[in-house]
């Protein structure tokens, strides 16, 4: 128990020598370069791994939390393509130092001969080392950051993304709701192109079909807007069924297709023999196009063989020929 203890207590004081170093490097970033850890630049590993050594953990007969992941971790890496999913067992079985940097027997001849020696011995080697190593240990940790090539990548990655993209635009959302009145052509083939009804008499109903033909390349839609005149009345628009060239019935939401028709038809109940104008507006995504409906009939007319002279009458008067 007392063992249970002591192994406690020297991982808290770990944990804690670990927070006091993280916040520490958390000043420093934020003195120094005005950084705030966290927000400005990522969160570093923890020094308990540095302070807190696997070997300790091995004596104890502790898990190592690392050794956990390991296998997970180099599952991704190879998924990621940066490691071999094999070992290269020809690169194993090289030595750790090339044969090129050994000494061959005519350059150690010619070392001793020449009696050259190393300018500094191994305790000296041995010295400067341990006062790198020392130095690396008192100077800060920089976070991870990428070299200046890869920096260089990321932001043209950045610039790419932020740039404004200009893809084809599909051709039903680029319609111009101006084309109309610019004097463009309608997307539909309308007949007939003026619609006229001639010989009619008062009390019957007279109807004429009208086709409205898609001839674009995308798909349409159409409104129609009927007379203003309450002789004249439109039926309900019927689209063409897709690929079977029948009617679908009446659908105010469907879209015609390139190639297929709406079919509408107009009625005319005359109400006197009058000439009546008046016209129908098909609305699209171009604009608004008008067909003319048209009620003509030939109106009588008086003819004279011989011109009549009634002479001259005031306003108001009138004249009657002599019996």
């Amino acid at each position: 128990q007392e063992r249970i203890g002591q192994v406690v207590q020297h991982l808290a004081q770990k944990h804690r020598e670990a927070e006091d170093h993280d916040r520490d490097h958390a000043a420093f970033m934020k003195e120094r370069w005005g950084l705030v850890v966290g927000d400005h630049i990522p969160v570093p590993d923890s020094r308990l791994r540095d302070l807190l050594p696997h070997s300790d953990l091995d004596k104890e007969g502790l898990i190592v939390p690392r050794r956990m992941l390991e296998d997970v971790e180099r599952e991704i890496e190879i998924k990621k393509g940066n490691l071999p999913q094999h070992d290269n067992l020809l690169a194993v079985s090289k030595p750790a130092e090339p044969n090129h940097f050994r000494e061959t027997a005519s350059v150690k001849v010619r070392t001793a001969s020449r009696n050259v020696q190393p300018r500094m011995t191994e305790a000296q080697r041995t010295q400067l080392s341990d006062k790198l190593e020392e130095r690396r240990l008192a100077r800060p940790p920089m976070p991870p950051m990428l070299n200046g090539e890869e920096r260089e990548k990321n932001r043209k990655i950045i610039r790419d993304m932020q740039a404004k993209v200009n893809f084809l635009k599909n051709p039903r959302f680029t319609a111009d709701r101006e084309h109309a009145s610019q004097g463009g052509a309608c997307p539909f083939a309308i007949l007939p192109e003026t619609i006229v009804f001639r010989d009619y008499q008062i009390g019957g109903i007279y109807e004429i079909g009208v086709v409205l033909r898609n001839v674009t390349q995308v798909g349409r839609r159409l409104r129609v807007l009927p007379c203003r005149e309450q002789c004249f009345s439109v039926g309900p628009v019927e689209f063409d069924r897709e690929g079977v060239g029948q009617r679908a019935g009446a659908d105010p939401s469907a879209i015609v297709v390139p190639g297929m028709a709406a079919h509408l038809i107009v009625r005319f109940k005359p109400e006197d023999l009058n000439d009546v104008t008046d016209e129908i507006k098909v609305c699209t995504e171009l604009g608004e196009y008008t067909l003319p409906v048209l009620a003509r009939r030939y109106q009588p007319e008086l003819a004279f063989e011989d011109p009549a002279d009634c002479g001259c009458i005031l306003a108001g008067g009138g004249a009657r020929p002599a019996g």
